[in-house]
């Protein structure tokens, strides 16, 4: 579900079902029903395939960043679903890797600011513009 997440602290966690049946999943995990909002192409394809077919399917998604992988929502499915399942997942490799992912991405923004300023610095006119000759 790419839409920037309201609470920075934690993505929030959506939930659709294909079947009245799982209903009382979402109600005992805490999953709020995805009720609005668009959902298109594959995963599309993929719920109309599972509710024609009328076999019970519960879809998860996640508020992330919706032009860069964000780990953090991926951790947040992986221990909802974990919750859901009543199994033990240890994520603890994962928020490793999403410190280093953090700082890798800090880096690169803040390298692409300064580009950003150097391009400007370069395109600025050296002499005054035609209006003020």
């Amino acid at each position: 579900m790419e839409t920037i997440n309201n609470d920075p602290k934690e993505p929030k966690i959506y939930g659709l079902v294909t079947h009245q049946s799982l209903e009382e999943i979402l109600y005992t995990n805490q999953i709020s029903k995805f009720l609005t909002g668009s959902i298109f192409g594959t995963d599309a394809a993929i719920i109309t395939v599972f509710r024609k077919s009328k076999t019970p399917t519960l879809i998860l998604y996640a508020e992330c960043h919706p032009f860069f992988p964000d780990p953090e929502a991926s951790i947040i499915t992986i221990t909802t679903l974990a919750k859901i399942l009543n199994i033990e997942v240890d994520t603890t490799d994962i928020q490793k890797k999403m410190e280093l992912l953090r700082i890798q991405h800090r880096n690169l923004m803040e390298e692409t600011i300064r580009a950003l300023q150097q391009q400007q610095l370069e395109n600025q006119p050296s002499r005054a513009p035609q209006i003020y000759r």
